[in-house]
């Protein structure tokens, strides 16, 4: 599994301490106030501003330009008996490798392993649902950003002839 530069966020479980921080698979420590912030605002932009792509029981994920997000449940309760969710940032590559999908379910596996928690093989495979529905939508959004580009390249093309046309006709037909 090829590292994509995931960032990770788990609450604690006590509801006190820090939350879990890791960027890029450094754990984050509590001293590290400006990464900290930095990693939180970068996750709350995106599910504040970016699209809902897709959410089933306690999972969600969310696109914002080419940063997603992806919300998947924890076997963990905190101590108010709530389930616990392991929250992962990131970027889609461009291409996404075949693996890119099964790679970040791994990669939250981990994070969660690193942290001493676990999530079910059930939870995994809804995530690998989440992770997928976030591939589709960035691919769409990519054959229509590249769709716009050759139009706007067409319009610009036929402007500029027309302008030449326009010089042309001024040029013979002038009285």
């Amino acid at each position: 599994m090829k590292n994509f530069a995931l960032s990770f966020r788990a609450q604690r479980l006590d509801n006190q301490d820090p939350d879990h921080m890791e960027l890029y698979q450094h754990p984050l420590a509590e001293e590290d106030v400006a990464e900290r912030q930095k990693l939180a605002r970068q996750i709350s932009k995106v599910s504040l501003d970016g699209c809902q792509v897709f959410s089933k029981g306690s999972h969600a994920a969310f696109l914002l330009d080419d940063k997603f997000l992806l919300e998947t449940p924890s076997d963990e309760l905190d101590d108010a008996g709530r389930i616990a969710p392991i929250v992962c940032y990131g970027r889609v590559p461009e291409p996404p490798p075949a693996s890119w999908s099964g790679d970040v379910v791994k990669a939250v596996v981990g994070f969660a392993e690193r942290i001493g928690w676990k999530v079910s093989a059930e939870s995994q495979k809804v995530a690998g649902d989440g992770v997928d529905a976030i591939l589709e939508e960035a691919q769409k959004k990519s054959r229509m950003r590249a769709m716009v580009g050759k139009v706007l390249w067409g319009v610009g093309v036929l402007v500029i002839v027309l302008a030449v046309l326009g010089v042309i006709y001024k040029i013979l037909f002038r009285e």
